[in-house]
């Protein structure tokens, strides 16, 4: 449209980041599956995404279910999982996850609250 900014004209210092975190929990299984996509002004950041690491914390007591671990990318699509087959969720305990990357030269971390009951 005339007159309109585009995202090249701003400058990096206003974009805004966001984390989208889902928890797999396989009910019959032995493996729950965190999934993470990063996102820049609600777009999917495919690329530059380096060191992405999860840590699952109790809500109970602030101890670590997964101590902060690297994140395995899903082929080469900027898009980021981890599965845990031994510190698993269980039913009626909260839990928040912790993603952190560093996407254009800067740290982003992420909260997210997460459970087997949501």
């Amino acid at each position: 449209a005339a007159g309109a900014i585009d995202d090249d004209a701003l400058a990096a210092d206003v974009d805004s980041y966001q984390v989208r975190i889902e928890l797999i929990d396989d009910d019959n299984g032995t493996t729950d599956r965190y999934i993470v996509i990063w996102f820049r002004n609600s777009q999917p950041v495919t690329s530059g995404i380096t060191v992405p690491t999860i840590q699952v914390v109790k809500c109970a007591d602030g101890t670590n279910l997964v101590t902060e671990v690297a994140l395995t990318e899903v082929g080469a699509l900027g898009l980021w999982h981890k599965a845990e087959v031994t510190n698993r969720v269980v039913g009626g305990v909260a839990y928040i996850a912790k993603v952190t990357a560093t996407i254009n030269a800067a740290t982003r971390t992420w909260y997210e609250p997460i459970g087997r009951d949501t």
